[in-house]
């Protein structure tokens, strides 16, 4: 599972037979009965690196005591 902030829809709103869909790299208008798209703007959204994923805790494997 790979999720991209920049896609996530941020907001939607239809007006006649048109839905609006609007995410921080774009805006996309799809046919309000089909789903069928109609045109697609691509936004300057600027994308950032953090680096590798730190776990700020090192977990270590459970031990077993001898009976």
């Amino acid at each position: 599972f790979y999720f991209d902030y920049y896609s996530q829809i941020r907001r939607s709103l239809y007006m006649d037979n048109t839905l609006y869909t609007v995410s921080t790299s774009m805006v996309k208008a799809n046919d309000l009965t089909t789903l069928d798209e109609i045109k697609s703007v691509d936004l300057p959204a600027q994308r950032y690196d953090y680096g590798p994923i730190i776990p700020l805790v090192t977990v270590r494997p459970a031990t077993t005591v001898a009976k």
